[in-house]
């Protein structure tokens, strides 16, 4: 076309201002697209960066709590001193993974101990000064050239002295992380900011040349300087700029919240930011191909975001040792794309390997490591359309399976952990492998969100793990109720026991051949303002926290006060009985506390008898051999209770002294079912007799129990077929009754 023909044909100026237009408009549209796009870029890497730092920072502090936890436990143990604290430590070594542990004394004098041979960490004055001045100590130590996490817990005796410090360091690789390929370093900053322990697990074959080191140092400085800028939030992240870098990083951060230390990954800003340089350039272009360039800016953002995304996507989305789902990646296809399977019901399963801390520490990681590989493959090849695995951590899997009723899921669940065991036997051998699993049944209509739901299958999960020994657990409203119950039990005992609320009621003792009261049993109830509550609804739970120790003591008060008060009054008196707890037998100033409690209401010591759970003589025998004899020759009485509901019972009577055995109920029942039982029965009872010990019977219901046990030579028996336990008034009305009755 000529120059002319151009000018007879040229485009208006209207249309080049109107597409001018157009391109300045789709410029400043491509333009807020573009800077709206790189923020939520940036935002989405610093969001998965965040996670995975995070994961980091759980599992330090998982570490971290759980030694503090183990060091509290053991300065607690009575009679802890210089001499014995090693044994308590080489019990556990296995589970605590202290790279050397220790005791300090007041007096200077210290001893160390590394891989069960004497050690000397030369610790500086000022170190040593903390562990002695402060109850509880964390700090980092150098040691032998290596920084070591140290832990300290004062110890003291029942006089509230200080009897010594407990110090223990973590071993080195405990703190250690992993880098994935495009993290520069993992460290741990305190509260003002300075770097305490570089966490950067490298490659010990790859050493790091001068260039490198040089780097490292300018990296860490710039840190350092820039720490103050971390907001005092949970966690984020903050660009690193400096003149001694040549290139950006970001540092991800999060906060530990112990003594204010952080945990910051780094990241070159290539990470973030890599793909916005090339989004830059292009966009130069724009003014020239406007049309064009918007489409293949968008088409290659596009394409730059997957390939960005993937490595880090994969990383957080699947299990890097199983190659399962994630637990986080799962739970957002529930909630963004996931569909139940109609016509079905759908079951929230939570699985683990019961005692799988103890195969680790037996078998080790590399034999732990196959096992949950081996468990993904199975389960994964198990599920059937629609179905769903993710792995939470160590050895739990999360699957949601569907079912047409309960017997088909638990069938199911069944040949699940019968194949599990099947094949991981040639790595276990012998060795008992128990796979449980915790079911949430999901209710149709259910509103609930999927993390809620799993949470209630882990509790099924970890409340039937504790309490039985079946590998099915199904979630109920039991469970909850249960569970709340017990929170409530706990926040309130303090306070009913300045209140009262506990409540002593009595059983009495009948003599076989009189049929008289000889005695009773102290019983405990408690009275909340909203109902009257049974031993065995919040006794167990008090001597899991310990509170058992106090209330059993309230209870020898309270039988103390009647009896001076029947003394007083001139009235017949009858030998009380009250259970003691095993832990108060290790407390060292039990014998005396019990004999200054008794003497201050001027109580014969033969009106208090004490009664004891024969799994305490299992448990220690030497200590409860010593606390026998104390309290016998102070002439209190002892009874056993619940004799039979052990494995060794008739073993424990040619060891222990004590004045009476109780019959447990579940024994009497078990042995008056046959010829051959009531043979054993008698025969126990003769053996009683043989060594002069006198023998109650508890939860005699029936005259044919007590006409068998009249006949079979058992002194006194207690249960529903006399009486059951009733408060202290009627108890006394019985008593007075029954001494009425006698005199006439």
């Amino acid at each position: 076309m000529s120059f002319f023909a151009y000018r007879q044909n040229r485009v208006s100026p209207k249309v080049i201002v109107i597409t001018l237009l157009s391109v300045v408009v789709l410029l400043i549209l491509e333009w807020t697209a573009f800077y709206f796009l790189k923020q939520e870029h940036r935002e989405e890497i610093k969001t998965i960066l965040l996670d995975f730092v995070s994961k980091d920072a759980q599992l330090l502090s998982f570490k971290i709590e759980r030694r503090i936890e183990f060091l509290d436990k053991m300065s607690k143990i009575e009679n802890l001193n210089f001499n014995n604290f090693l044994s308590y430590y080489n019990e556990s070594d296995a589970l605590t993974s202290f790279y050397a542990k220790g005791w300090l004394s007041p007096n200077g004098k210290s001893t160390f101990v590394k891989a069960g041979n004497p050690f000397n960490p030369l610790l500086s004055e000022k170190t040593i000064q903390r562990f002695l001045n402060e109850d509880e100590t964390m700090l980092f130590v150098d040691i032998e050239g290596r920084s070591f996490l140290g832990l300290s817990k004062a110890v003291y005796n029942k006089q509230n002295q200080k009897e010594g410090v407990l110090a223990a360091f973590l071993a080195d690789t405990m703190l250690h992380s992993i880098p994935f390929d495009r993290q520069t370093a993992i460290v741990l900053l305190n509260g003002d900011g300075k770097i305490v322990k570089d966490m950067t697990l490298t490659n010990a074959s790859k050493a790091k040349n001068r260039r490198q080191l040089i780097v490292e140092k300018a990296l860490f400085e710039t840190l350092e300087k820039d720490s103050p800028s971390f907001s005092k939030n949970d966690k984020g992240g903050v660009l690193l700029k400096s003149k001694k870098l040549d290139n950006h990083f970001y540092a991800i951060y999060v906060h530990l919240g112990f003594h204010d230390w952080t945990v910051v990954s780094v990241f070159p800003a290539e990470v973030i930011e890599g793909s916005i340089h090339y989004l830059n350039y292009l966009f130069n272009g724009l003014f020239i191909f406007s049309g064009l360039l918007l489409f293949g800016l968008l088409l290659y953002s596009y394409l730059l975001r997957r390939y960005y995304h993937f490595d880090l996507e994969k990383m957080i989305s699947y299990d890097r040792l199983t190659g399962a789902l994630t637990k986080n990646k799962l739970f957002w296809i529930l909630k963004n794309s996931y569909k139940p399977t109609p016509g079905l019901q759908q079951a929230l399963i939570v699985s683990n390997i019961r005692n799988f801390g103890l195969f680790n520490t037996i078998f080790g990681r590399e034999a732990s490591d196959s096992i949950l590989q081996r468990c993904k493959i199975l389960l994964e090849q198990k599920l059937k359309k629609n179905e769903r695995l993710a792995r939470s951590f160590a050895d739990r899997f999360y699957m949601i399976l569907y079912y047409r009723d309960e017997k088909e899921l638990v069938e199911r669940l069944e040949l699940m952990a019968k194949d599990l065991h099947i094949h991981n036997e040639d790595i276990t051998g012998t060795y008992p492998m128990h796979y449980s699993f915790g079911v949430f049944k999901v209710p149709k209509q259910y509103k609930k969100e999927y993390p809620e739901m799993f949470d209630l299958a882990d509790m099924a999960l970890k409340r039937g793990t504790a309490n039985g020994s079946k590998n099915i657990y199904f979630y109920d409203q039991l469970i909850q109720k249960s569970i709340e119950k017990e929170m409530m039990i706990e926040s309130r005992m303090e306070e009913a026991l300045i209140k009262k609320e506990f409540l002593m009621y009595l059983q009495p003792k009948y003599d076989t051949i009189t049929e008289q009261i000889v005695g009773a049993e102290a019983l405990v109830r408690w009275q909340t303002p909203e109902e009257l509550l049974f031993p065995d609804s919040f006794v167990p739970i008090f001597e899991r926290n310990g509170f058992i120790s106090k209330l059993d003591m309230y209870m020898l008060e309270q039988v103390c006060l009647l009896q001076r008060r029947r003394l007083n009054d001139n009235k017949r008196v009858v030998p009380i009985s009250v259970n003691q707890s095993r832990l108060l037998l290790y407390n060292p100033s039990y014998v005396d506390t019990l004999i200054d409690l008794v003497d201050r209401y001027e109580i014969p010591h033969y009106l208090i008898e004490l009664e004891i759970t024969e799994t305490v003589v299992f448990e220690d025998k030497m200590v409860a051999i010593k606390t026998f004899k104390q309290l016998l020759d102070r002439g209190f009485k002892i009874s056993m209770d619940d004799f039979g509901s052990g494995y060794s019972s008739l073993n424990m009577l040619k060891d222990i002294d004590v004045s009476a055995i109780k019959i447990d109920r579940a024994f009497l029942e078990n042995f008056m079912n046959s010829d051959r039982g009531r043979k054993v029965m008698f025969s126990v009872l003769g053996l009683i007799r043989e060594l002069n010990l006198m023998s109650v019977a508890e939860g005699v219901e029936t005259k044919e129990q007590l006409d068998f046990l009249k006949n079979a030579g058992c002194h006194w028996v207690q249960g529903f077929y006399f009486s059951k336990p009733v408060p202290v008034s009627k108890f006394l009305k019985k008593l007075d009754i029954d001494t009425l009755i006698n005199v006439l």
